[in-house]
Formats: structure tokens, C-alpha cells, sequence
């Protein structure tokens, strides 16, 4: 196995089900404390969990962030992106030393720092257009 890409995958779907299984629970209780604390455990905790997921199942499968997530309003968490590319990216071979093994993991982790730049470089150009186009619609009126 050259990476953990099937146990992302398996925590991807825990996931989703444990999204649902919290939304099942929300129409069950009646306190309504629990009922709050249930719907931000899922909308923040659940959510912002299964998005660092997906964007580390997307670059350990080698796709682009844009490919990924073409609109976004709010950045994920990179640190937990990356400690989820950490744990399941790159698997240490059979027959591999240490220093080889930390010598791909280090460079893995290089690659992600150039692939969530990338990314960011592209907000960075679509805030800038919306920027440029109100200040051209202000200029107009």
C-alpha cells in the first residue's frame, strides 16, 4: 500500500454517518440545551472535521485544491489538513529505513505546503477581481 488513501476514505464515511446520526438525535431530543449543543458539534466540529478529510484524501490522490473545492468563503484548517496528510499520507515500505521513509514523508509535506500556497494565491486573485469589480461599479454610479 503506497498510502492511507482507504482509511481516509473509512473516516470520510464515519463522517458522514456520524453527521446523520447527530441530525437523527436533534429530532429525538427535547432538551433544548442538547438540542443546541448537538447542531454545533455537527455544523462545526463534524463539518470542519470531514472538510480537512476531504481536502487530505484530495491531495494524497494527487488532485488540485481547485478541483477539490472551486468556491469557499472561509479557509479550512490547514494544520489539520496536514496532520491528517501526516498520519495517512505516505506508508513506510517494507524494506525502507527510517531516514528514507522520513526523507518521502519530508517531501510530502513540502509538495502540501506548495499545493495549499497555490491555493491561496488563487483566493488571493478572486478577492482582488471582486475588489477591482465594486470599486469599477462604484466608480459607474
Amino acid at each position: 500500500m503506497r498510502d492511507g488513501r482507504t482509511f481516509l476514505k473509512v473516516k470520510i464515511k464515519s463522517l458522514t454517518d456520524e453527521a446523520a446520526i447527530i441530525r437523527t438525535e436533534e429530532g429525538r431530543t427535547r432538551c433544548q440545551e442538547i438540542w443546541e449543543e448537538l447542531i454545533r458539534h455537527r455544523k462545526w466540529d463534524v463539518r470542519n472535521e470531514a472538510r480537512a478529510a476531504q481536502l487530505a484524501y484530495a491531495f494524497v490522490r494527487g488532485r488540485s485544491y481547485a478541483q477539490t473545492e472551486s468556491k469557499c468563503h472561509q479557509q479550512p484548517n490547514w494544520g489539520r489538513v496536514k496532520k491528517l496528510i501526516q498520519k495517512y499520507g505516505l506508508r513506510r515500505r517494507e524494506f525502507e529505513t527510517s531516514v528514507d521513509y522520513e526523507q518521502r514523508k519530508s517531501a510530502e509535506l513540502k509538495v502540501f505546503e506548495t499545493w495549499r500556497k497555490q491555493e491561496e494565491m488563487q483566493n488571493d486573485r478572486e478577492n482582488h477581481d471582486r475588489s477591482a469589480g465594486t470599486q469599477d461599479q462604484e466608480q459607474a454610479s
